[in-house]
C-alpha cells in the first residue's frame, strides 16, 4: 500500500488540469505505513538522534533531539546524574 494516498485518480488519456493536481495536495493523507513500515533502531544517539513533533503553539511539526525529550520527561531530582539510555526494555 502507498504511504501517502489521494482521492485523485488517473486514467490513460486523462487530462492533466491545475484543479486535478490541487486535488493530490488538497485530498493527499499519510498512512500509518509511513511510519509503521521503517525499521526499528536498535542503538540510540542521544545528541544526534530526531523525533518528529507537533509543536501546538507554533501550529507546525518540528524536530526534537532524543536528549532534549529525555531532559524535559526526565523528574529534576535525577537531572544531574548521567543516565544512558541503552535501549533495554524495561520490565
Amino acid at each position: 500500500m502507498a504511504e501517502i494516498t489521494t482521492t485523485q485518480a488517473f486514467s490513460d488519456g486523462d487530462t492533466v488540469t491545475a484543479t486535478k493536481l490541487n486535488n493530490i495536495t488538497a485530498n493527499a493523507a499519510i498512512q500509518t505505513e509511513a511510519i509503521t513500515n521503517r525499521s526499528s533502531e536498535t542503538t540510540v544517539d542521544q545528541a544526534n538522534d530526531l523525533l518528529l513533533m507537533y509543536d501546538a503553539s507554533a501550529t507546525a511539526l518540528k524536530k526534537i533531539s532524543l536528549s532534549n525529550v529525555i531532559r524535559l520527561v526526565r523528574p529534576p531530582i535525577f537531572q544531574s546524574q548521567e543516565t544512558p539510555l541503552s535501549g533495554e526494555r524495561l520490565e
